[in-house]
């Protein structure tokens, strides 16, 4: 996994593979670009820088031509080596020094200017994720043609962004029972709880089945999978047509799973089954993330595996054994992978993460 191990935020851009990943998740992309983080911890903020920029200058259609892509990336580079007195190099940036930030400024400025000169039409219409028939009568329909997210406001209260070449259908006013949506492309949904009122997002081919939380959505039909990624809170995602099920867990990990902060599934539209995972960034979750020192002096890896799990929401298992091993470290301001591996090597165990939980491997410490 080390092929990327050189790499800046420029190549990370224009890689097939990192955009497939960002773009059309698989479990195999989520996979692989997972173990590699967890490889290389100090390009999380580099990955994340490329990530962002990924999102912000792609749409759906129609796809900026590889020329112009080229010529916009060569007209910056020209740019950066006239300010240095060098010749431009060819797709090499510097990842540490100024520029490089620089090249990412003008970059995305040469992107815009060339979308808002080229690309002033409406997008195309949504079409083919949900079929009309699928959808009840007299519901409320916005899509979102601009190249910005749009935020709407649901009849609860509810708020929702709803990102370019996508589509939320809605009813002027829920059900007492339950509260139901109708997406077709993505969207960020942040729920207001209420009780007895569960709240529905349905795509083609998945349920997603919420109180109060906040999390997103992926589901363009061309796309080889959906995606369902919590940020806080707790959701239940199902295949279509099992969503009444009271216990998720009785229908098996492939065709229902529930999710907490920083886990995500991945349905494979081919295989027909859902995997579920931890992101590839975890972020913190806690509303006390701040008031975590994460210092600890002679103090107990239980106390340690404690906070990540509060500030990040995530499932950390390991053999009582280990509950009292002493570690001293200060793991502050590193990504939790890396949090993880400076504790683990203190005590001379390992971790894995699987099906949404980090495991540590070990029960004696040395």
């Amino acid at each position: 996994m080390d092929s990327y191990k050189d790499s800046g935020i420029g190549q990370f851009i224009w890689d097939d593979d990192f955009r497939a990943w960002v773009l059309a998740p698989t479990p195999e992309l989520e996979a692989y670009w997972s173990g590699w983080l967890r490889e290389h911890p100090e390009k999380r903020e580099v990955v994340q820088s490329a990530r962002e920029i990924v999102l912000a200058t792609t749409v759906q259609e129609p796809e900026l031509p590889v020329s112009e892509m080229e010529r916009s990336i060569q007209n910056t580079l020209r740019q950066l080596a006239a300010l240095e007195g060098t010749p431009a190099p060819v797709k090499k940036y510097s990842l540490y020094s100024w520029l490089s930030y620089a090249a990412v400024f003008l970059l995305v400025c040469s992107l815009g200017w060339w979308r808002y000169q080229h690309l002033l039409s409406p997008l195309p219409s949504v079409t083919g994720e949900i079929t009309e028939g699928a959808i009840a009568p007299g519901l409320i329909s916005r899509q979102n043609t601009t190249r910005s997210p749009l935020n709407i406001q649901l009849p609860d209260g509810s708020m929702i962004l709803l990102q370019p070449q996508s589509r939320l259908s809605y009813p002027e006013r829920f059900a007492r029972e339950k509260r139901e949506v109708f997406l077709a492309g993505e969207a960020f949904f942040n729920i207001v709880p209420a009780s007895g009122q569960p709240f529905f997002v349905r795509t083609d081919e998945l349920v997603t089945k919420v109180l109060g939380t906040s999390f997103w959505v992926r589901s363009f039909q061309k796309e080889p999978g959906i995606t369902v990624r919590v940020k806080t809170g707790k959701v239940a995602v199902f295949k279509n047509g099992q969503e009444n099920e009271s216990d998720p867990s009785e229908l098996g990990g492939t065709h229902a799973a529930v999710l907490t902060p920083n886990q995500q599934i991945v349905y494979s539209r081919k295989e027909a089954q859902l995997e579920k995972s931890l992101v590839a960034l975890p972020e913190p979750v806690s509303e006390v993330f701040d008031t975590f020192r994460f210092e600890y002096d002679d103090t107990p890896v239980s106390q340690a595996f404690e906070d990540l799990k509060k500030a990040y929401g995530v499932d950390i298992v390991f053999e009582e054994s280990l509950s009292d091993c002493p570690v001293t470290a200060s793991i502050g301001g590193f990504p939790l992978y890396e949090q993880l591996r400076i504790l683990c090597k203190a005590i001379s165990t390992e971790y894995e993460v699987a099906n949404g939980i980090i495991t540590i491997k070990g029960s004696i410490c040395k």
